[in-house]
């Protein structure tokens, strides 16, 4: 699995997810897995990391376990 914390301070990144798909986004955050601990919605505890990317005017959440590829297109932490 990726370590998202890896990427907390780049600014740009290019993500390609695990069907394939490529992402060209800004980070916007990274959140904790603690922070995922338990779901209601579908009863599920979720222990891994997620990063939200600023695609567009869209914020879209990605979690560890969706995550192939990650490749830092510029560094320096986006403010928002």
């Amino acid at each position: 699995m990726i370590n998202l914390w890896d990427y907390q301070e780049a600014r740009k990144i290019r993500l390609v997810d695990v069907d394939d798909e490529v992402f060209i986004g800004y980070v916007i955050d990274i959140t904790d897995a603690e922070e995922y601990m338990y779901d209601e919605t579908d009863d599920i505890e979720n222990f891994e990391d997620g990063i939200t990317l600023k695609i567009g005017e869209k914020h879209i959440e990605f979690m560890q376990s969706e995550i192939k590829l990650i490749e830092v297109l510029e560094w320096e932490k986006w403010e928002n």
